[in-house]
């Protein structure tokens, strides 16, 4: 129910920068972790999909504190509903943006992917890879190498389609990029 009135404001906001239900839900993470309450309500079909991320999109922008597991679970859970729509990639980006502001959990995310990596949580690699790069370049440069050399097919594949996008947004730095 939270999360339904949360979505009758924002498409009350569509093209404001400061939103109230964003604001809402920040406020309610502080109480309920609200990655797990929209991959509840996204698993559970209690609301559309792009409904569920676009409202937890505006709450980003707030400050939240971030849980790698929440993450993971709510990425797996939507990765499922909008693995073939041509909108998958928005919450996603979004979600870039805001764990750039933080190399620490980026790093916890790479961390956690080296380990088990699934074809749900394989876009969530590049999320982070590029984020980090924002803030440290030739260190997450250097730890995708790594991962392009990587035994696991998933992790390679995932490691040099980041690198390549790094290449093409001109991320790469210029020492590394020989």
């Amino acid at each position: 129910a939270l999360l339904k009135c949360a979505f009758e404001i924002w498409r009350n906001e569509i093209g404001h920068n400061d939103m109230a239900s964003g604001r809402f839900l920040a406020l309610l993470h502080v109480k309920q972790d609200i990655f797990i309450l929209a991959a509840l309500a996204i698993e559970n079909d209690f609301m559309p999909v792009f409904d569920v991320l676009h409202i937890v999109e505006a709450a980003l922008q707030y400050p939240i504190t971030l849980s790698v597991d929440s993450l993971f679970t709510l990425c797996s859970v939507q990765h499922i509903k909008t693995k073939h729509d041509m909108m998958n990639g928005a919450f996603l980006h979004r979600l870039e943006d805001r764990v750039s502001q933080d190399s620490m959990i980026c790093i916890e995310i790479l961390n956690k992917l080296r380990k088990d990596i699934t074809e749900e949580t394989a876009s969530f690699y590049m999320v982070a890879a590029c984020a980090w790069s924002r803030a440290e370049p030739s260190a997450a440069v250097e730890y995708i190498l790594v991962d392009a050399a990587s035994d696991s097919i998933l992790l390679r594949a995932q490691a040099i389609w980041t690198l390549g996008n790094l290449i093409a947004r001109q991320q790469v730095p210029v020492n590394l990029s020989d």
